[in-house]
């Protein structure tokens, strides 16, 4: 096998990996979730695990890299925005977005990553320091928004 092609690979695997953990947890956390916690945010993480299944079903079956592994990021970043725009887990949930560094390295190629960190510090930072009034809108204390 050439090195591109181990590469390539390699990609495959990584982007299978983290399809099939993030829509595994997202099943184990929504229904914890719905038992225990806010059943909104439940139903919520519920209908992430199904565009995640479906994503990794498509994935699977046309192992087209490219689409897939932005498609990957772009609803990765999308939930983690949510979580942080409702301040799931009593905003413990804010932790979650911390890690989306290293799914986005792990789903797209080298020089996209930190394209995609940045578009969601751009999307965290309007989250935090835009005023609003909207009951949703989880508001955080500076220190918080500080050390995040």
């Amino acid at each position: 096998m050439a090195n591109g092609d181990s590469e390539s690979y390699n990609h495959f695997l990584l982007l299978n990996f983290l399809l099939l953990v993030s829509f595994s947890t997202s099943l184990i956390f929504s229904v914890v979730h719905i038992l225990f916690f806010e059943f909104f945010f439940g139903y919520v993480l519920f209908a992430f695990f199904i565009v995640l299944l479906i994503l990794f079903i498509c994935f699977r079956m046309s192992l087209n890299y490219r689409l897939f592994s932005t498609l990957t990021i772009v609803i990765v970043i999308s939930l983690f925005s949510l979580i942080t725009l409702l301040g799931a887990g009593n905003k413990s949930g804010l932790m979650w977005g911390l890690t989306l560094p290293v799914l986005a390295a792990l789903t797209t190629k080298y020089r996209n990553y930190n394209i995609w960190s940045l578009i969601f510090l751009g999307i965290n930072s309007a989250i935090f320091f835009i005023p609003n009034n909207f009951k949703f809108w989880a508001v955080y204390p500076d220190d918080i928004i500080m050390r995040y």
